[in-house]
């Protein structure tokens, strides 16, 4: 009689675990480094967004010059697109960069959503890579997000 008891709690804990980590996957914001095919534009973004309906934390944007040899990348926190586009032409405009510097396209994103959520941006025609962690300090930190897959 006692073995049946301890089997039926032991089956109840064991389901009261199975539900736990499931709500833990389902509800707790994850976060997720969104590598876009090159090229993709402010526009596309907004569309990208809205299409996911995510919450964009950074982005970061790719430039080019006439003196430097490597792709610029800059990290802007994201606070709407009026704010990311004066980001991007500050960019462009900062001398120490050197002349003819030019906006190439947004590089990636980061972003924040539900598991379930994130998984979906894998299939999301603008994307070439999406990584998705989940970040123990629950910082908004971006040290906390995995590094953007660079295809230069």
């Amino acid at each position: 009689m006692k073995a049946g008891r301890t089997k039926k709690i032991v089956i109840a804990v064991v389901i009261a675990i199975v539900a736990v980590a499931a709500a833990f996957v389902a509800l707790i914001d994850w976060k997720c480094t969104v590598t876009f095919r090159p090229g993709i534009t402010a526009d596309e973004l907004r569309e990208f967004e809205a299409r996911n309906d995510v919450f964009i934390h950074g982005v970061e944007t790719v430039h080019t010059g006439k003196e430097q040899p490597e792709p610029i990348i800059g990290l802007v926190t994201f606070r709407g697109y009026e704010d990311l586009q004066n980001s991007i032409e500050q960019v462009t405009e900062d001398e120490s960069w050197g002349e003819g510097v030019e906006f190439q396209g947004i590089d990636a994103v980061y972003v924040m959503g539900t598991y379930m959520d994130l998984r979906k941006l894998k299939n999301d025609e603008a994307v070439y890579k999406a990584d998705i962690v989940f970040d123990f300090t629950f910082g908004t930190n971006y040290g906390a997000y995995p590094l953007p897959d660079r295809e230069f």
